[in-house]
């Protein structure tokens, strides 16, 4: 598949539609840049949940069914639990680092839901960012090769049998977020220390790049289909 068909996929184009709506909360409902690491944040939950949907889903059936229900019950717990942990710490992190003025608002969990997401705004790019994550692995876990149809003059099969095998699936949560967050914690700090819109703009921006990269390199490579 070549690399403009991958950036025409209906999955990458909701995919930075969906990244694009942060802009809103940055040029309209003044964001700072705590706000928009906790929607980066909270993205980590949603890509969690998708992952663990397409574990359970799973079409391909790659190994036995025994293997495979043993291999579904270990892993699932284990992406809520690792993945938890992580979050909780990097909340930490983030909280210590960049919450400011939002401490004295935000007391406890009922504080911040009703401040942070839902009196910023924040719930609405949530939202589209779960929507889109959602439609992402759908059309990609039960149609792999699909492409708008200008781009398949001729049928096209997956090279690659299992692109959502469990091993590529955890390898690739854990790759994303590990750059996602090192790159925008310190996108993060150097907005925060010059405190003005262009460098949340700029974290945007950055964010959607190494989203665009990660996502075209997971896609599944297809080829023409052996003539009949």
């Amino acid at each position: 598949m070549t690399l403009t068909a991958k950036l025409l996929q209906p999955s990458t184009l909701i995919m930075i539609a969906a990244n694009l709506l942060p802009l809103i909360g940055v040029l309209f409902w003044n964001w700072d840049v705590f706000l928009l690491l906790v929607l980066y944040w909270f993205e980590t939950a949603i890509m969690g949940f998708w992952i663990i949907v397409a574990i359970l889903i799973d079409p391909y059936q790659t190994i036995g069914p025994t293997a495979k229900q043993t291999s579904r019950m270990f892993l699932v717990p284990f992406l809520i639990a690792h993945a938890g942990v992580f979050m909780a710490v990097h909340f930490m992190f983030l909280w210590a680092l960049f919450s400011s003025d939002w401490a004295k608002a935000v007391h406890g969990p009922a504080d911040f839901v009703r401040v942070i997401v839902i009196g910023s705004g924040l719930w609405i790019p949530l939202i589209a960012l779960f929507v889109s994550r959602g439609v992402s692995t759908m059309l990609r876990l039960l149609n792999p090769d699909i492409l708008p149809v200008w781009l398949v003059p001729t049928p096209v099969h997956i090279a690659d049998p299992n692109p959502f095998s469990e091993q590529r699936l955890l390898g690739g949560f854990y790759k994303r977020i590990i750059i996602m967050h090192l790159t925008l914690i310190f996108s993060g700090i150097v907005a925060g220390a010059i405190g003005s819109v262009a460098p949340l703009v700029l974290m945007i921006a950055i964010k959607i790049a190494i989203e665009l990269k990660l996502h075209v390199n997971e896609s599944p490579d297809a080829k023409p289909a052996p003539a009949a």
